[in-house]
């Protein structure tokens, strides 16, 4: 699982170093690996499992979004991967559920 860039990510309140913060360009939570001192707590109170340890570094590494050109999506064979802001990933996911409510409205109706 890759990190989901949370509202109020657990990873940035708990690194005792304030190491982990918001890239205010692309909104990415990043890790400042000359702050970290690879204490993994912010590995350990993740929910998605996002953040990671690498052990040539002996530091935490996670998704930083490539700055806003991520990389996975440029290369996604299948076009499975998009990159799309926070605003409209928001309008996209409110669309999709009011889609889901009226198919199972239709279908409860017949």
């Amino acid at each position: 699982m890759m990190c989901q860039h949370c509202a109020s990510p657990p990873c940035m309140d708990v690194c005792p170093m304030e190491a982990i913060s918001r890239n205010e360009d692309t909104g990415a939570i990043v890790i400042d690996p000359d702050q970290c001192i690879g204490c993994k707590m912010c590995m350990v109170v993740c929910p998605v499992g996002g953040v990671t340890w690498d052990a040539d570094s002996r530091r935490m590494i996670k998704c930083d979004l490539c700055n806003g050109e991520p990389e996975c999506v440029k290369h996604c064979l299948y076009g499975a991967l998009t990159w799309v802001d926070a605003g409209e990933a928001a309008v996209n996911i409110r669309q999709m559920g009011a889609r889901h409510i009226a198919e199972a409205m239709y279908n409860y109706i017949e």
